[in-house]
Formats: structure tokens, C-alpha cells, sequence
């Protein structure tokens, strides 16, 4: 499998300071408006509640791809792949 890299010159998202806040250090905040219904359809704005919902768990101490992946499919994320008016 070949791993693709994206480089934007508008970052989308920032890392908030993690060590202020009770979630895991790549906590992200999207740079993009997510004020009405239409803006919250965006797909940066749509990944992020998933990926901030995450446990530190899942996130090795040393950064490793095999490791987050496979943490990442035992994770139930069922509550992200089904629309309901809770999570879109």
C-alpha cells in the first residue's frame, strides 16, 4: 500500500495545547466556520468530532502506523458511520 501525502498552503486545522486540556495531544480545532448546518457538512469539520473523540489510548507513545491501526479497528465508530440529527 503506498501512503500518500497532502501539503496545503491553508492549513484547515490547528493542535490546540494539549497539555491545558483533558484529551489526547493531537486534539485538533478546525480553522474552518462550523456555524450552521451547511459548514458543519464539510468534511474536515465532520472527521474532526471523530477524530477528537478518540481515547489517548489509542495514540502510541512512539508514533507508530501499524500500532495506531491497529487500535483503530477495534474501536467502535459506528456512532460516526450512521446519520442521525445527534452527529451531523
Amino acid at each position: 500500500m503506498v501512503t500518500k501525502e497532502i501539503i496545503m498552503d491553508d492549513p484547515i486545522f490547528e493542535f490546540l495545547d494539549h497539555s491545558r486540556l483533558r484529551r489526547h495531544r493531537y486534539y485538533l480545532k478546525s480553522l474552518t466556520t462550523n456555524s450552521n448546518k451547511l459548514s458543519s457538512q464539510i468534511l474536515s469539520n465532520r472527521v474532526l468530532r471523530c477524530w477528537n473523540s478518540l481515547s489517548d489510548l489509542m495514540f502510541p507513545v512512539k508514533p507508530s502506523t501499524a500500532v495506531f491501526k491497529s487500535r483503530i479497528y477495534k474501536y467502535n465508530l459506528n456512532h460516526f458511520l450512521s446519520l442521525n440529527p445527534t452527529n451531523y
